[in-house]
């Protein structure tokens, strides 16, 4: 006689056999997820429980593939279209198995874990009839009226239906394991891809309907945890994970038009308008907060294309507002989001650059009075920011703004670089990075707009990057750290000038004698970033910085040592920029000399005297592995992308391959997101 269950009752015995080669074992799991998905009505309760079981304990296996194959069991036990699901005892197990097996999975065996934990996780959602509660015991002289009642009771409570856990419910399950105390950042990331098969599993429709809660649950529970900002590098890793879901998967994948409006003013109405708290017992949401949000609605904004009333009523204010937060990264990525808001809605354009305008000279005026404070100098930054933003669009909608504008703010750059000598070193050092700021973005108008402006740009560079003089390269020079800081931020906002005229007018505007004008310039810029670092000049705040303990964090001033770099980085890349054809050959073996310094000389950036020594050297004996880190150096080993990007080749300017094809592929034809992912589990944490 035919038993249909026989053939699964002897693989499950088959693979309960732990001493059996590891290949059998694999290939009896790979038989038996074969056999479940063709017969798997012939399976009994009792074989059931003992195939999710054997399932479940080789979830931990020491062999991947055999991970691999009982995760692809499990996932056909509690297929969707049969009824069956799993009990939230069962979830919480095979969660916990799997984020413990992620430490030592490889890029496949994430892959299908995650699908295993989406599918499990889906399958809570699924609503499905409660069991009827049992009535109430009533006295005897009620039996009557109950006997009427019961015809109708067991009815309507068979018809309530629930899903097993609530949305809320489901989301803590995988956040729960990523902030746990230290959790090793392999699992950490692993996690993230388990939110990212969720969301795959549970479908477009569902995420929109739920992007508040979605949303809410990422910036709450993930983003705003203390444990998740401790180091710098915890700041941005957490960024760049929900960054990738709420951008890659979400924003780009799910949301429909309609979805993508209900979304933006969802972020503005929660996150953006309560910047900054006005009302008492309210509390602003944090930098890095506001940072993921506006980005997101940058996103948002360039998928919609033209921005509709409901969106630009949502938008038009807030992000005005915010241009005044104290946080630098805040400030640049509300420009960038007004910069997009106003590139897809034009007729906003000339308005708001007109409220910038205005903005930026009262607080211009505000800084020069005795009892201004530093907010009102971040302010004006902000503002300035801004409006270099929203002036880069005017080449690109160039029938919304009159010429006027631009004169008007050009004559604002130059009036403000003529008169910051008359100010103290902080307010001048303001006014001095507005002025540069404004005239960078300027020199996107082009060629039309720079050519008659040429020759007095030329003279304000030279002005700002004069020959060095003895005083700059020799030690004890009497100067203070905020004149060292103060000529470091000139020279280098300068140079982020320079570097956009000839990004966007070299073809056209630089001629022999323009070309041998800038070399000199940069060469003298070159020459005063070197006689700098040879002086070694104290910074107590550099110091400071080098004493604090791991988790806290880090004072927002740069150090002289990061002005140093910013303006060795442009100098690299304006030359970069300006060609070899122009450049003496001194000043060539003097840039080649720079270059190599940074990577070979062991005093370059790392810090004053031996302060990172003395550090590398007091943490000797708590030291395991570089990729636990976050000296800020990884102790030598780089955490910039130079080759390694995953599956995902890179060219020039996005070209992948060298064909001229703009964009990124991933070689192995995976998921761009779980490349995305899966390119955060190798570099040091540095």
């Amino acid at each position: 006689m035919y038993v249909p269950n026989q053939p699964h009752f002897r693989l499950v015995h088959l693979t309960k056999a732990l001493t059996q080669s590891t290949l059998l074992r694999y290939q009896a799991l790979v038989t038996l997820k074969k056999a479940i998905s063709t017969a798997k009505r012939a399976v009994t309760d009792a074989t059931a429980k003992d195939i999710f079981k054997q399932g479940r304990n080789y979830l931990t296996d020491k062999a991947l593939p055999v991970q691999r194959a009982a995760a692809e069991v499990i996932i056909a036990m509690y297929s969707s279209d049969d009824g069956s699901h799993p009990s939230i005892n069962d979830v919480e197990a095979i969660l916990t198995l799997c984020v413990k097996s992620l430490d030592a999975a490889d890029q496949l065996t994430r892959h299908t874990l995650a699908q295993l934990v989406g599918h499990l996780l889906a399958s809570t959602q699924v609503e499905r009839a409660a069991p009827a509660p049992e009535p109430a015991q009533k006295p005897k002289k009620d039996q009557g009226n109950a006997d009427d009642d019961a015809i109708s009771t067991p009815h309507a409570a068979a018809e309530v239906k629930k899903a097993l856990l609530t949305p809320t419910e489901m989301l803590l399950h995988l956040s729960n394991h990523f902030n746990k105390p230290h959790q090793s950042r392999k699992i950490r990331v692993g996690i993230f891809d388990f939110y990212a098969a969720l969301f795959t599993h549970l479908g477009a429709g569902w995420v929109e309907a739920n992007f508040s809660l979605l949303v809410g649950h990422l910036l709450n529970e993930i983003v705003s945890l203390p444990r998740n900002s401790s180091t710098r590098y915890e700041t941005l890793s957490v960024r760049t994970l929900v960054g990738i879901l709420l951008r890659d998967l979400i924003g780009v994948r799910m949301l429909s038009e309609q979805g993508q409006i209900s979304a933006i003013q969802e972020l503005a109405n929660n996150y953006l308008k309560r910047w900054p708290a006005m009302m008492p017992g309210s509390v602003a949401p944090s930098s890095t907060v506001l940072t993921m949000v506006l980005r997101e609605v940058a996103g948002l904004l360039q998928q919609l294309g033209n921005a509709p009333p409901p969106v630009q009523d949502a938008l038009s204010e807030p992000l005005v507002t915010i241009l005044a937060h104290p946080s630098h990264t805040v400030r640049v990525t509300a420009s960038w989001a007004l910069r997009c808001f106003c590139y897809s809605t034009p007729l906003r354009l000339p308005k708001t650059i007109l409220v910038l305008m205005d903005k930026l000279q009262r607080d211009l005026t505000m800084i020069n009075t005795p009892s201004s404070s530093h907010e009102a100098s971040l302010r004006a930054l902000g503002h300035a920011y801004g409006l270099a933003a929203l002036v880069s669009v005017i080449p690109e909608r160039p029938l919304y703004v009159s010429y006027d504008v631009s004169a008007k703010v050009l004559d604002m750059a130059t009036q403000l670089l003529k008169r910051a000598s008359d100010h103290e070193l902080k307010v001048a050092g303001t006014e001095v990075e507005v002025a540069w700021t404004l005239i960078a973005s300027l020199m996107s108008l082009g060629p039309n707009f720079v050519r008659p402006h040429l020759p007095q740009l030329l003279v304000l560079w030279r002005n700002a990057l004069p020959k060095p003089t003895s005083k700059d390269s020799q030690n004890n020079s009497g100067r203070s750290v905020a004149e060292w800081n103060f000529l470091l931020h000139i020279r280098e906002s300068a140079l982020g000038a320079i570097l956009c005229f000839l990004q966007r007018n070299a073809s056209t505007l630089v001629t022999l004698d323009v070309a041998r004008r800038i070399a000199s310039l940069l060469s003298n810029a070159l020459s005063f970033a070197n006689g700098f670092i040879s002086q070694n000049v104290e910074d107590p705040a550099e110091i400071q910085q080098h004493q604090l303990p791991p988790g806290i964090k880090r004072e927002r001033e740069l150090t002289l040592r990061a002005r140093e770099a910013l303006l060795r980085r442009r100098v690299y890349q304006c030359f970069s920029e300006l060609g070899f054809g122009s450049i003496a050959e001194s000043t060539q073996a003097s840039l080649l000399q720079s270059t190599i310094s940074v990577f070979a000389s062991p005093e370059a950036y790392g810090g004053i005297g031996s302060a990172v020594q003395a550090a590398i050297a007091s943490s000797v004996g708590t030291f395991t592995s570089v990729w636990a880190t976050v000296d800020g150096f990884g102790y030598g080993v780089t955490s910039n992308e130079v080759v390694d990007f995953g599956g995902i080749g890179a060219g020039v300017d996005g070209d992948v391959d060298g064909s001229g094809v703009s964009g990124r592929r991933d070689y192995l034809n995976r998921d761009d997101v779980e490349v995305s992912i899966d390119t955060l589990v190798r570099p040091p944490s540095a």
